[in-house]
């Protein structure tokens, strides 16, 4: 019976390993901070130059946007995007709907997001991307359900930073409802 009980639990314990090598989670390697999106959430990006930017710089021409790229940790660009008819001012926002260039949602993990501007380099920030729409049976690394977890960064004195929000969150089967109402009010 006690030779049963342990043939047993080990032969679970390498079903369990063999499944985990599966799904290749690889080695754990994670930038030092970052911030955190959902598969189904839209990006916003806002270019943000604090006023220290001109005295540490010695300039009073603000910094405008030539592009933005998206690269992988390991530095492969998934998609860019660059203006055509010119740089576009410090105010103007960006968005990435997690897409790569052929249109697809991109994999699951951590990425680089980049603006290229005038006269400030690249200013660029590190994000994750957590799998939003998991099935029960799909591989699960090191948790039972995907966690979102930031770590901000900190903000650099002087230097310009990226600002991201979520702009929009679509649903994970592809269907979105919205219901509108309007009111009109009129004294009788």
């Amino acid at each position: 019976m006690r030779r049963g009980v342990w043939v047993g639990l080990l032969l679970a314990t390498l079903l369990a390993v063999g499944a985990w090598a599966q799904c290749d989670c690889g080695a754990d390697v994670r930038p030092s901070c970052y911030q955190s999106f959902w598969t189904t959430e839209v990006i916003g990006i806002s270019l943000v130059v604090p006023g220290e930017f001109f005295w540490v710089y010695n300039t009073t021409t603000p910094p405008r946007i030539l592009g933005w790229r998206v690269e992988t940790w390991e530095g492969l660009v998934v998609r860019a995007e660059f203006f055509d008819d010119g740089p576009y001012p410090l105010w103007h926002d960006l968005e990435w709907d997690l897409t790569d260039w052929g249109g697809a949602i991109v994999a699951p993990g951590f990425y680089r997001l980049i603006v290229e501007t005038t006269n400030a380099g690249d200013v660029s920030t590190p994000v994750q991307i957590v799998e939003r729409c998991r099935t029960c049976c799909g591989c699960q690394c090191w948790s039972a359900y995907p966690v979102k977890c930031s770590r901000p960064c900190p903000t650099p004195c002087g230097e310009p930073f990226l600002d991201l929000s979520v702009l929009e969150t679509r649903s994970c089967g592809g269907l979105t409802f919205s219901l509108h109402f309007q009111f009109d009010c009129s004294a009788p």
